[in-house]
């Protein structure tokens, strides 16, 4: 009889392991989703500030912080040095402060 319990319990147990283990690799993968996505998103805002104000000439202090606090999530994030290259022609832009009309 002792025999029997210990083996239900250490099959139960294997089985609450199991689909522990599952659960978490399932929540891995979600999570490695959802930061290849955000990494994308601000890629893709990155990208913008840099094709906008290489445009108007310009790189005003308000957008290159906004522009700093992106990229610095965007690099914690792993992602690539083509957007430090445009960080560096940005940088290389006049600030011009916004006009007031």
């Amino acid at each position: 009889m002792d025999n029997v319990m210990i083996n239900v319990i250490i099959y139960i147990i294997t089985i609450a392991i199991g689909c522990l283990t599952n659960a978490a690799i399932r929540q891995r993968k979600k999570n490695n989703a959802t930061q290849l996505g955000v990494k994308a998103l601000l890629r893709n805002g990155l990208i913008s500030v840099y094709e906008k104000y290489s445009d108007k000439g310009f790189f005003p202090l308000y957008a290159r912080t906004n522009f700093e606090e992106m990229f610095k999530e965007y690099t914690n994030l792993n992602g690539n040095g083509v957007v430090k290259d445009l960080q560096h022609k940005l940088y290389k832009l006049p600030i011009k402060e916004k006009e007031v009309k």
